[in-house]
C-alpha cells in the first residue's frame, strides 16, 4: 500500500496495571506510539439502550504499517483517533509483516 493511503494519524496506547493510593489495582494507558500514519475505514454506528440511558457506538478499522513496536498490539490496548478512545476488538496481520488491521469500537455519549 502506497504512502498516500495512510492519510490519518492515530495514537496507540498500551494498557498498564498500576495501584491507586490505597493499593487497589487500576488500569491506565500510556503512549505506545504517537502520530502513526493509518488508513481509516468506518464500519458501523448505532445506538444502544444500556442502564436506562442511550449511547451511541462506532466501529472502525485502521490499517497501519507493521513494525516491531506494534507487533504485539492486542485487545487490551487502545487507539486514539479524532478525539475518541477506541477499544481494540481485534488485530490481524496483513501480509507477512507488512500491515496490521485493527478493528476497534468507541462509545460516543449522546
Amino acid at each position: 500500500m502506497g504512502a498516500g493511503k495512510y492519510d490519518r494519524l492515530i495514537n496507540l496506547m498500551r494498557s498498564t496495571k498500576t495501584e491507586d493510593g490505597v493499593g487497589q489495582p487500576i488500569e491506565t494507558f500510556s503512549s505506545l506510539k504517537e502520530k502513526v500514519p493509518a488508513k481509516h475505514n468506518p464500519i458501523s454506528d448505532g445506538e444502544r439502550l444500556h442502564g436506562g440511558g442511550v449511547f451511541s457506538s462506532v466501529s472502525d478499522r485502521f490499517r497501519i504499517r507493521w513494525s516491531n513496536i506494534v507487533s504485539d498490539l492486542n485487545p487490551k490496548d487502545r487507539v486514539q483517533y479524532n478525539g475518541k478512545d477506541y477499544d481494540i476488538v481485534g488485530v490481524k496481520e496483513i501480509g507477512r509483516r507488512k500491515e496490521l488491521e485493527i478493528t476497534a469500537s468507541a462509545r460516543v455519549d449522546v
